[in-house]
């Protein structure tokens, strides 16, 4: 049969195994309701042949291999680009979702404030960027007591040992002992760090941008940061947040989850047991999370520690 004398208005679907989706493609040479996909083997001096056939039929057609590798590559390419479309559509939805909302309002080791507790709101956030990788962000809005502690001697921005000054600091982890920890201040300091395993950092906190509002209003701190996707670990499942300020033995530690059982006399924010449980599909779109983000602008940050 001469493959050019074909002529059929079906489409060839190409499942594609390494992106878990398919493709179809719209080919006037090929049969009806092709449901057969064979491959044949030939010595190296003929070219590889490819057959397809049709239900309930014994036709048969041979195409040449540059033919369905052509096919191939186009099914990749439109994979993805429908993959990312869906992404986006998902992504842009659960932006009306009403994310999760917190208080802390005991310290460390479970007594109540002496001070105005502190809100936390967490919500996703996706925004469309011409020319750039979209955002995709989990947004964190807070509203806390300002003390107007000395600040740090460094210039705004990324600042190692903010923990040492009046700091908000949020911990996102899994199951296992991955965690993420991110730190503002109300000077417009930061520090994000990774962890695999309690107390060991993959990074240095040098290296990762944050995006960071703050204002004062009255004796209050009120802002916002975005903590992109690509910074968290895997199918986080637990979270706490923190308050600090004061000096010296005047040193106050707020916990939304307190970080002992009675037989601790000093905080330490990194045990992970205290933690609560914590609904990520209430934060970031379903077919998101389920291992770390990597995109265009941030690369894998977690790669060698799935």
């Amino acid at each position: 049969m001469n493959e050019s004398n074909l002529s059929c208005r079906q489409v060839l679907r190409i499942q594609s195994a390494t992106h878990r989706c398919f493709a179809n493609i719209l080919c006037d040479f090929l049969l009806p309701l092709f449901h057969h996909f064979n491959l044949l083997s030939r010595p190296p001096s003929f070219p590889l042949l490819f057959f397809l056939s049709a239900d309930n039929s014994n036709k048969m057609i041979a195409f040449r291999r540059t033919h369905i590798l052509l096919l191939l590559e186009l099914a990749i390419m439109w994979n993805m680009v429908q993959t990312d479309h869906d992404d986006i559509e998902k992504a842009e939805a659960m932006n009306s979702m009403a994310g999760l909302k917190y208080t802390i309002d005991h310290t460390w080791d479970g007594l109540p404030l002496a001070h105005e507790a502190i809100k936390i709101d967490l919500k996703w956030h996706f925004e469309r960027l011409v020319g750039r990788p979209h955002k995709r962000v989990v947004k964190i809005s807070f509203d806390a007591p300002f003390f107007d502690d000395p600040e740090p001697m460094d210039s705004p921005g990324i600042t190692p040992g903010l923990w040492d000054f009046e700091v908000l600091e949020f911990f996102f982890a899994n199951d296992r002992g991955q965690y993420l920890e991110v730190e503002i201040g109300p000077h417009g300091h930061w520090l994000c760090l990774l962890f695999d395993g309690v107390r060991h950092p993959i990074n240095n906190g040098e290296e990762l941008e944050l995006e960071v509002r703050n204002k004062w209003v009255g004796n209050r701190w009120v802002g916002e940061v975005e903590i992109p996707l690509a910074y968290f670990p895997a199918k986080v499942s637990k979270f706490n947040a923190y308050h600090i300020h004061g000096n010296d033995t005047e040193r106050v530690y707020a916990a939304l989850s307190p970080v002992t059982d009675g037989t601790y006399s000093e905080p330490d924010f990194h045990r992970l047991e205290f933690f609560q449980k914590i609904n990520m599909r209430r934060v970031i779109p379903d077919g998101y999370g389920d291992r770390p983000f990597a995109d265009f602008k941030y690369g894998d940050l977690w790669a060698g520690h799935y």
